[in-house]
């Protein structure tokens, strides 16, 4: 039976800390374990090979992983012998009466989802796959460092400062994926503000991950991933939101009609056309022309 999560917003968060450590690669999982809270893996030398959620993950040096309770991971094998992981274990929303001490996995045969501890994921680093993935910049490892060194510490506060920190983690995190920004040594990677420029020059042309990815030479799933991050919403939902735009501002400056404006900005159905108008506006596009109610068009 899937496990059913809250989605909470920044803003909600109250995370505890409940462990910390670093291991080496001669510490393996060769088996699935479900944990019953949050997990962070971060890769700061060398790099390994990950199951988690069913699927294969090569995380090299400045790739962190996380997952909620109850997803099945296994670290496969290490890459290099001097490969060197953080680990965090965690709740986003501390609970009256959670135990503060390390709760440890079960194997995924024995888990028990009744036993979860905080099944909350956060809205602003949900990207449809339950296994977070990302390459992240220097700010993020010294921050998941300054975690880990109030937690061995130990000392007066420690506790609050690691949960402070770790808001201003996942504070980062967000802004990192949404803005796509990277570590240096990762060049190779598509500079998103590139797609969404292209994409607004072009949004009254037939277009899909496959024909932008094309244009840019990356695969069309990384395209859509980008996409997703800058924007929020897939690419299919992000043309529609241009086209709406431009086609209010057609309505108000030209004389063109409903039907000539529609092809303008992209829109081959007419019909489908006034749908998506009135779903984004409130209104049928006809009582945006000149003389009309004098209705405002949606912020960008």
């Amino acid at each position: 039976m899937p496990i059913k999560f809250n989605e909470i917003s920044l803003s909600q968060l109250d995370p505890v800390l409940r462990h910390s450590q670093i291991f080496s690669s001669d510490v393996y999982i060769p088996y699935g374990l479900k944990a019953y809270d949050h997990r962070i893996f971060y890769t700061l030398e060398g790099s390994i090979v990950m199951k988690v959620n069913g699927r294969k993950h090569y995380a090299d040096r400045g790739t962190l992983l996380m997952w909620p309770p109850g997803t099945g991971y296994s670290l496969i094998a290490s890459e290099s012998e001097l490969s060197k992981v953080m680990t965090f274990n965690f709740d986003l929303i501390r609970k009256a009466g959670a135990p503060s001490h390390p709760v440890p996995p079960d194997p995924e045969s024995s888990f028990l989802p009744g036993k979860i501890l905080d099944p909350s994921i956060i809205r602003e680093l949900n990207t449809g796959d339950p296994v977070l993935s990302m390459k992240v910049s220097q700010e993020v490892e010294n921050i998941l460092l300054s975690i880990k060194n109030e937690f061995v510490t130990g000392k007066t506060f420690s506790l609050d400062k690691s949960r402070g920190l770790l808001i201003v983690l996942f504070c980062v995190l967000a802004s990192e994926l949404i803005t796509g920004i990277k570590r240096d040594s990762d060049i190779s990677q598509l500079d998103p503000d590139l797609v969404l420029d292209y994409l607004k020059l072009n949004f009254a042309t037939e277009l899909n991950n496959g024909s932008v990815g094309r244009h840019f030479s990356f695969h069309p799933n990384y395209i859509s991933r980008v996409i997703k991050k800058s924007t929020g919403m897939p690419l299919h939902k992000y043309l529609i939101r241009l086209r709406i735009s431009e086609a209010i501002n057609m309505l108000q400056t030209t004389e063109m009609n409903v039907s000539e404006i529609a092809a303008a900005v992209g829109f081959s159905n007419i019909n489908y056309f006034s749908r998506c108008f009135r779903k984004h506006t409130g209104s049928p596009p006809g009582k945006w022309k000149i003389g009309g109610t004098g209705v405002k068009p949606p912020s960008e």
